[in-house]
């Protein structure tokens, strides 16, 4: 493991600890968000959620508000929330919808809590729903809501383009001590990152997986300058539109891809030096392509020449545990459309999970592995229809806006779901 000076690190600290005491709220112990409310224990406008995050914490774990991690490493989740497309409420509630049904409860099971999720909403995100997003986290104690547009090829250790000095400006939501001691901690050790889409899920082991995964590779790299790319092969698919009338409304198939990677569950993992600006391409489809394998033992080191080999990718590795890594939610909330309108045979890599039995052997999988019912994801869609027509119409006026999709394909196709949602609610 490579570290930096005692001294330095010292020297680090002091400036931290005056950046602190700016911008720490002394009676609460945590940052007041934007408008002076007191951060982490702000109340949203919505009452009517279900989901009770403070039933996953020991409120002592987390007292000392400072990093931690067994493995000896900073992993940091981050995910986008309605960046550039903050006034789009119809799409805005349903993608929250989303968030709270997939992606929420799969973090709060995580087995190793050792990690920081940093959540990025547009700056001028509408109001009638930021509440119900900051009513969600509130008593997550290892999140972070900013309002700030991520700067692109930044990375953690440059707090994703923020500056220090005034990184308390952006935060809606959480602990700055916290965020400090990650940041502070991100200099000094291995950092790995996880994106993950807000309409997305990842297995409950999937950090433990993940951190005990990377210790063992890029954690023993002896060159600063190292990276590791980290990709799932194995995703589940809930498809809102099913191929056929029969299946229902909870759909789901099974993809198995060696020519890809997902974004969800995407993981860089940076030695002390090196930085995401480094990599060739930050876009997940074209890893798989320009990156060679790391090797077919995921957590093992392979040697070349004599040297480690490094800067390479890996598949992601669960032991003793289910294969499936990420379950995705195809939705017309999706930028990019993919597989939201499938036939159930879009690529030679899926398992289409045909009969009744194999779905519902699926589903109790889902339960298992990622908190998500069936049940739940009913109710999700039945909610949504009730609103489709709204819905589609504002995800196709967010189709081209900064930093998302702006395909053809992709516009026809919400084009026709309008149209089709228009005339059903006519008749």
């Amino acid at each position: 493991m490579v570290s930096r000076s005692i001294v330095a690190q010292g020297v680090f600290g002091l400036f931290i600890g005056a950046l602190v005491l700016k911008i720490t709220d002394m009676q609460t112990g945590f940052l007041g968000g934007k408008d002076g409310s007191p951060g982490i224990f702000r109340t949203g406008s919505y009452l009517n959620h279900t989901t009770n995050s403070s039933e996953y914490y020991d409120p002592d774990e987390w007292s000392d508000h400072v990093w931690k991690n067994k493995y000896d490493l900073v992993h940091v989740f981050q995910t986008d929330f309605l960046q550039y497309q903050q006034d789009l409420v119809n799409l805005g509630k349903a993608r929250l919808d989303l968030f709270e049904t997939f992606t929420l409860p799969s973090m709060l099971q995580q087995t190793n809590k050792q990690w920081l999720w940093m959540m990025y909403v547009d700056p001028n995100l509408n109001p009638e729903f930021k509440g119900h997003l900051l009513s969600l986290v509130e008593n997550i104690p290892n999140i972070v809501v900013m309002a700030h547009h991520r700067v692109e090829k930044e990375d953690f250790r440059s707090l994703h383009g923020m500056d220090l000095n005034t990184v308390g400006d952006h935060i809606l939501a959480g602990d700055a001590r916290l965020l400090i001691d990650y940041y502070r901690a991100a200099q000094s050790h291995v950092l790995i990152e996880t994106r993950l889409d807000a309409d997305d899920a990842l297995s409950h082991h999937f950090a433990e997986s993940m951190q005990g995964q990377a210790a063992s590779t890029i954690g023993l790299s002896t060159d600063t300058m190292d990276y590791r790319v980290y990709c799932a092969e194995n995703h589940i698919e809930w498809r809102y539109y099913p191929p056929n009338e029969t299946t229902g409304d909870s759909y789901v198939v099974h993809y198995h891809n060696p020519e890809f990677c997902v974004n969800s569950g995407l993981t860089i993992g940076y030695q002390l030096d090196a930085r995401e600006r480094h990599l060739i391409h930050t876009e997940q489809c074209y890893f798989a392509f320009w990156m060679d394998s790391c090797g077919d033992r995921p957590m093992q080191i392979y040697y070349e020449n004599g040297r480690q080999k490094h800067r390479c990718l890996a598949r992601i590795f669960m032991p003793d545990q289910s294969d499936q890594v990420v379950l995705m939610a195809r939705t017309p909330t999706a930028a990019g459309m993919k597989h939201v309108l499938g036939t159930g045979t879009d690529t030679p890599y899926q398992d289409t999970y045909e009969s009744h039995e194999k779905q519902k052997e699926a589903w109790n999988m889902i339960q298992k592995d990622f908190s998500i019912t069936r049940q739940k994801v009913v109710e999700l869609k039945h909610r949504m229809e009730k609103n489709i027509e709204n819905i589609l119409h504002e995800a196709l006026l967010g189709q081209c806006t900064k930093h998302h999709s702006c395909k053809d394909s992709s516009k026809k196709k919400l084009g026709k779901l309008l149209e089709e949602a228009q005339t059903r609610n006519r008749g």
